[in-house]
């Protein structure tokens, strides 16, 4: 283990060892390379990845860019920006907000033949109206995007939230694509990621071939050498070792070794099925 910091007077000038940093002050600082939390256990340890982070086919933690998923919760409204380990939202232009909730900013009077927010009118909630510059005698109201209308004999023309599944622009409601899932109040097709087990070729979701494992968000990774997964896996944890290897990583369970070994004596020994 190496210390949190170094012994190096700030003025010095030699590089930062390996694992270390300089930091404001000029001293070298631990650099926590795992992105995970390690977790005692009698006679042992179990590290899982932070807040914000997934571990790859490799076995390490890496970032979860939950601007590509449905685990972001920005107004429909508003861009999502990601960092590491989190994400933030602020609002788009001629909008205003916290980033999670933004409302619009009227306009001012706008060109002729442009169409304009207009702040006065009867129009449903989750709508606005617009009114030509030419024309000051009628106005349209229009569902926000990520609403649609959901006319019906008790709400007509009422403006209703984009629904999980869906996406809703030009006040239509869309299907995401199958095996697809996305977070309420979407726009746009690209809010819909794949589910666990499938990976996005295209504009479709299909399920994860052999040998590889798909978490979900688009991703795909192939299982570690010597060892392969059944079709449609989800996790790391349902990449068995071929037969003559065994786990060696921390905290395999006794459960997924008598997995492995159903796995092959079935493939050896289909006759047991």
């Amino acid at each position: 283990m190496h210390p949190s910091t170094s012994q190096l007077a700030p003025t010095s000038t030699s590089a930062s060892k390996r694992g270390f940093e300089f930091d404001s002050n000029n001293l070298c600082v631990n650099v926590n390379e795992c992105e995970s939390v390690c977790i005692d256990t009698i006679g042992s340890f179990l590290c899982i990845c932070s807040d914000g982070f997934v571990k790859n086919g490799q076995g390490l933690c890496e970032d979860i860019n939950e601007c590509n998923s449905y685990l972001n919760d920005c107004d429909i409204n508003a861009r999502c920006n990601n960092t590491l380990g989190s994400f933030t939202c602020t609002c788009n232009e001629f909008w205003q907000g916290t980033g999670t909730y933004c409302e619009s900013k009227f306009c001012d009077p706008c060109g002729e033949t442009q169409d304009c927010y207009y702040t006065s009118g009867s129009c449903p909630p989750n709508s606005y109206a617009i009114r030509t510059f030419t024309d000051t005698e009628t106005s349209q109201c229009r569902c926000y995007e990520g609403y649609y209308w959901a006319n019906s004999p008790i709400t007509p023309k009422n403006c209703t939230l984009c629904p999980r599944g869906s996406y809703c622009s030009g006040e239509e409601i869309f299907a995401c694509p199958d095996n697809s899932m996305n977070y309420y109040g979407q726009n746009v097709v690209e809010s819909c990621v794949c589910n666990q087990g499938f990976y996005r070729s295209g504009s479709t979701c299909i399920p994860c071939p052999y040998g590889y494992f798909c978490p979900g968000d688009n991703l795909f990774y192939a299982c570690p050498n010597n060892s392969t997964s059944l079709f449609q896996a989800s996790s790391i944890s349902e990449c068995l070792c071929f037969g003559g290897y065994y786990y060696q990583c921390q905290g395999a369970t006794a459960a997924q070794a008598h997995k492995a070994r159903l796995f092959w004596n079935l493939l050896y020994f289909p006759e047991m099925r």
